[in-house]
């Protein structure tokens, strides 16, 4: 149900599919921050710049999620973490491997714990000639990279804790035209991120409330030369966004999410489609997690959002599973609706921008199987989904 592409060797253009959708109907968190660009044609994430040293659990979320999660989750949800299980004590890593056409790999990893409070820091570096993405040409197009990231939780008492996250990164890779070498053409990209928030939890635990604030921003830009002198193509894209998760568990068997956030986009372009402007959306969910019987479990879930452009929209998921202990086999199904907002350039970008666009809507299910096997170690699934995007946003050139 997952799919990579690229249009050529490290630093070009890369995106994932979950379950036939592309980039721009999936959202992508980084330690929980939202990384995905603003200032493209379509709001999706630069998997060409993700190194994976350090990272200690990616987890996927298939269907629709935007009932959670809000625009852009028509197809699923991708969790980046590098704040894994830290035992106490204080721990160093050195990593360094390398191979052919210049390339080396490398990071150093730091980690310390004591009882409920841990931070993880690590510095990763990648580099490589490369090779012509051009049939037949000699001349190699390589891509350098430097990633900074840092994450950390402290726990002041039984019903408080702080925590944060920032990222770096910063690429620069060169690049061919459609049929031949070119020795000019590069690019250069600088992301910058960060998260911070604090947890309180009262009753006993039962009511947990965590309040969050995040900031996002990637510079792109494109050196070229088609024969008629040097031009340069810039993208800054900006993203702030607040958020409140909490939770309430009536019972044993019955719990209660809810939770508000509020995002704040710009994007300033500068080259053929110039564009400078910037929406807002905001957006209220509430999800009960129902467990009715033993091994069956079943969640509800509604959001409203608020933009800023086309006004309002609501969504809703619904799901079930069953799990038959003695076999170790889970039924499950899911059905939900979701949306994705025309990005800013979609809207306004000169030349090609529709400021008169609606969100593009779905409605999709999936009914599936899962079996285990070998004590746990290894699982088994049959699932069939329907996924259908409606209200299409599609780019003409020239514009009508």
């Amino acid at each position: 149900g997952i799919s990579t592409t690229t249009s050529g060797g490290p630093g070009t253009l890369s995106s994932i599919a979950i379950r036939g959708a592309s980039g721009k109907y999936i959202k992508t968190l980084y330690n929980g921050i939202d990384i995905s660009d603003p200032a493209n044609t379509q709001v999706q994430t630069h998997y060409e710049h993700l190194l994976t040293g350090g990272i200690t659990g990616i987890e996927v979320l298939k269907g629709s999620q935007s009932t959670l999660y809000g625009s852009s989750a028509i197809a699923g949800l991708v969790d980046i973490t590098t704040l894994g299980e830290v035992e106490d004590g204080i721990s160093h890593t050195v990593h360094v491997e390398g191979g052919s056409f210049g390339t080396v790999r490398g990071r150093y990893g730091f980690a310390a714990a004591r009882g409920d409070s841990k931070i993880t820091a690590n510095a990763s570096g990648f580099r490589t000639d490369g090779i012509s993405a051009a049939a037949g040409q000699p001349e190699r197009d390589g891509y350098e990279n430097v990633t900074l990231d840092l994450a950390a939780e402290h726990r002041i008492s039984e019903a408080f804790a702080v925590f944060g996250s920032l990222l770096y990164i910063d690429g620069e890779g060169e690049y061919d035209d459609y049929m031949a070498d070119n020795l000019f053409h590069h690019s250069l990209t600088t992301l910058a991120a960060g998260r911070f928030g604090f947890d309180a939890d009262l009753m006993d635990g039962r009511l947990k409330n965590r309040f969050s604030a995040q900031f996002f921003e990637v510079d792109r830009k494109f050196v070229e030369d088609y024969g008629f002198g040097p031009s340069i193509s810039s993208y800054n894209g900006k993203r702030q966004k607040f958020e409140y998760q909490g939770s309430f568990e009536l019972s044993d068997a019955f719990l209660m999410q809810y939770g508000a956030d509020h995002e704040r986009q710009q994007a300033k372009v500068a080259g053929w489609s110039p564009l400078d402007d910037d929406s807002h959306i905001s957006g209220v969910w509430a999800q009960a997690t129902f467990n009715p019987l033993d091994n069956l479990y079943l969640t509800a879930g509604l959001r409203h959002d608020e933009h800023s452009r086309f006004g309002g929209f609501t969504t809703y998921r619904g799901t079930a599973a069953y799990l038959f202990g003695e076999t170790g086999t889970r039924l499950h199904a899911s059905a939900g609706t979701g949306f994705r907002a025309p990005s800013l350039a979609e809207l306004y970008e000169t030349g090609t921008g529709n400021p008169n666009l609606e969100p593009e809507t779905s409605a999709s299910f999936d009914i599936g199987i899962e079996q285990k096997f070998l004590d746990d170690r290894a699982t088994a699934g049959l699932t069939y989904f329907l996924l259908d995007v409606e209200d299409l946003i599609v780019s003409r050139w020239p514009a009508p």
